[in-house]
């Protein structure tokens, strides 16, 4: 791994799949919901776990509202770079 404390996040229009280095977490993978409470958890799981850096993906390139959901997201891991 080129950085030990870095998370991928698969963004998905549903939910969101995300991997944390081994070792990090009982659970390395997990799947978020896109709501802000969701996205809230996600960040906080990502602090918990000492993740610095994050990788993302998308697997679907549309979304009802892609506006939105790239807001909130950003949102949630903004509060995961400022920990």
């Amino acid at each position: 791994m080129a950085n030990p404390n870095a998370a991928a996040v698969d963004i998905g229009c549903a939910e969101h799949w995300v991997c944390v280095p081994a070792g990090r977490s009982e659970k390395p993978t997990r799947c978020f919901g896109c709501c802000t409470d969701d996205l809230n958890q996600l960040a906080d799981w990502l602090v918990e776990c000492g993740v610095k850096r994050i990788a993302v993906s998308a697997s679907i390139l549309r979304s009802p509202d892609p506006e939105a959901a790239a807001a909130a997201l950003r949102a949630a891991l903004e509060s995961c770079t400022h920990a």
